[in-house]
């Protein structure tokens, strides 16, 4: 589905297919295309779990996360100090 927030993990035509949410003859034809071409269905499973592993592995969650506190303690330490 089509959400906010799916993009993330699924690129559309990447990753897998999307549709919009409720539109049923758009999720028949998504669904139709990847059970008409099996490779079409391999492929995207591949680049879904490339996907998973470069922007969710726990490395990459953990780079992410230092990156952001190094980022608040530089700015913690540049920002003026208030009086006691």
């Amino acid at each position: 589905s089509n959400a906010p927030g799916i993009d993330e993990v699924v690129v559309n035509g990447e990753t897998g297919l999307l549709a919009r949410p409720g539109d049923a003859d758009e999720w028949a034809k998504a669904i139709e295309r990847i059970l008409a071409v099996p490779e079409l269905a391999a492929r995207y499973g591949e680049a879904g779990r490339k996907r998973a592993y470069e922007v969710f592995s726990l490395e990459t969650m953990a780079e992410r996360a230092e990156q952001i506190y190094l980022r608040l303690i530089d700015s913690s330490r540049r920002a003026p100090q208030r009086a006691a």
